[in-house]
């Protein structure tokens, strides 16, 4: 699904307008705008920010959207923090300088080009290597990052062919979402545990 397609599906609300905005400016790499929206709405922002931390269920498929959106909750939190008010970095749990969110978006998008590739075991292997990176960290970051990382982990296994260690990310990635409240990301992450059970039993 491309950007487009979701901001047609947005509800009409004035949060999730607000934050699909955001999102364009970022993917559109309006810095001078983004900057100027956040300002001009930083009261709501600051407000509301907390619960933008759980992802749209429209995104979590989408490996470009999911970056636009982790990129647009940093570069929000780091506007609002060099105006004085660092509550959203506190929020995200630590200094933007060390949370690597591009790394880990190239990491997945190198992950996605070798499944493209049908070399979904090759895939695999990054994304084991950058799961395992984000299970030393913490913060809302990484809690934002590290389910989607395992549930696509568990789409690489696999396809490769390793059902069992398949299901075991997956059952991380949809355990870590429970204990977050994430309620799409369970239903999203036992939607494709099924998949993977109607799978191997032909």
């Amino acid at each position: 699904m491309g950007l487009l397609t979701f901001l047609k599906r947005q509800a009409p609300s004035a949060s999730q307008d607000l934050r699909t905005q955001l999102v364009t400016l970022v993917a559109r790499k309006d810095l001078n705008g983004l900057a100027r929206l956040v300002r001009e709405r930083r009261d709501t922002i600051v407000a509301e920010f907390g619960g933008w931390l759980t992802v749209p269920m429209a995104m979590q498929d989408d490996q470009v959207l999911l970056e636009h959106y982790g990129e647009m909750l940093l570069s929000v939190a780091r506007i609002v923090d060099h105006d004085g008010d660092g509550s959203l970095l506190k929020l995200l749990e630590g200094d933007p300088q060390d949370v690597p969110v591009e790394s880990w978006n190239e990491q997945m998008a190198i992950a996605a080009s070798l499944s493209d590739q049908a070399r979904f075991g090759d895939a695999a292997q990054v994304l084991a290597s950058l799961a395992d990176r984000l299970a030393q960290l913490r913060g809302s970051a990484v809690d934002f990052y590290r389910p989607r990382v395992l549930g696509k982990l568990g789409i690489a296994l696999y396809q490769a062919g390793e059902a069992a260690r398949a299901r075991e990310v997956t059952c991380q990635a949809r355990d870590i979402c429970r204990q977050l409240g994430d309620e799409d990301g369970v239903q999203a992450y036992e939607t494709n545990l099924t998949k993977f059970d109607v799978g191997s039993s032909k």
